[in-house]
């Protein structure tokens, strides 16, 4: 809408920018076939006119590329499902990429598990793993997304598998995993406040090797 109602002031403004010109245009070309000089006040008024014009152009112009660079810069934000189906693949990428921290971007200050896990110590889980494992691959079934207002819940069946010098030549866990998410306060683009969904709560069964 705000795109349109530029493009409706660029064309109002130019065309009254080319209306005038057509009346100062013919207003001087009477007065040379009648011979008449043409009064100060009406050259004033007709300069005036073509000043605002200008103006009117200059202002459209401006707010078309101020609108343009703005969604370049800050498109709209992704759908819930689209943020949070994100934010899992983020989060997958960050573990077989052994970046922690990655991880943990998706994860709440508040987090809390059925197995007594909490931020810090799940943090410290990750790191633990990350170093037993030179390479860690997560597969994850598509999720079932239920979403409600601030809040929502997903479940996946999820397969880790290891391998590395520490961890043997490879093993697998696999479980059934059930995450509640909250939107929480964050900064998109480092600098603009906005709310992002983090993982509040994890429900799983004691992991099981893979058969």
């Amino acid at each position: 809408m705000q795109a349109v109602g530029t493009s409706i002031l660029l064309w109002s403004g130019f065309s009254g920018y080319c209306i005038q010109s057509v009346l100062f245009v013919t207003e001087t070309n009477n007065s040379r076939r009648k011979k008449t000089p043409i009064s100060a006040q009406t050259i004033r008024k007709l300069k005036l006119m073509q000043t605002k014009s200008k103006v009117s152009i200059l202002i459209a112009i401006i707010a078309v590329v101020a609108f343009g660079i703005w969604h370049f810069l800050f498109p709209p934000l992704p759908s819930d499902k689209d943020q949070i189906s994100s934010q899992i693949q983020a989060m997958v990428s960050s573990a077989e990429n052994r970046n922690s921290n990655g991880v943990m971007q998706g994860i709440s200050g508040n987090y809390s598990d059925d197995n007594g896990l909490t931020t810090q110590s799940l943090k410290m889980a990750i790191v633990k793993a990350m170093r037993e494992a030179s390479n860690i691959k997560v597969e994850y079934s598509n999720p079932d997304l239920d979403i409600k207002g601030d809040s929502a819940q997903t479940r996946m069946m999820v397969k880790i598998t290891f391998s590395g010098s520490a961890a043997g030549d490879s093993s697998s866990i696999k479980t059934p995993l059930v995450l509640q998410w909250k939107k929480e306060s964050g900064e998109r683009f480092l600098i603009i406040p906005t709310k992002v969904w983090r993982v509040t709560h994890a429900s799983y069964q004691y992991m099981f090797p893979d058969e």
